[in-house]
């Protein structure tokens, strides 16, 4: 196992932890993004009366920032 790999593992880094809890968290958003998304559309058949226009857009991708432990994420 390389050097790097040691020291993302050892319980003073906590590495497999925190991308344990940064995967987890960006899941969370991932379904979060897939509710807006699902709830964007049915709003836009029901004012389109069951068609949507052409040429719209999908929901913006959400951004956030996640920290752990001493880390910040930017997603």
């Amino acid at each position: 196992m390389s050097r790097w790999v040691r020291e993302f593992l050892d319980d003073e880094n906590q590495g497999l932890d925190h991308l344990i809890e940064y995967l987890s968290f960006r899941l969370v958003m991932m379904r979060h993004e897939q509710r807006i998304s699902e709830s964007q559309n049915s709003s836009e058949e029901r004012l389109a009366g069951g068609v949507t226009a052409a040429g719209s857009s999908g929901p913006g991708t959400l951004f956030g920032k996640f920290s752990s432990g001493g880390f910040s994420y930017f997603i």
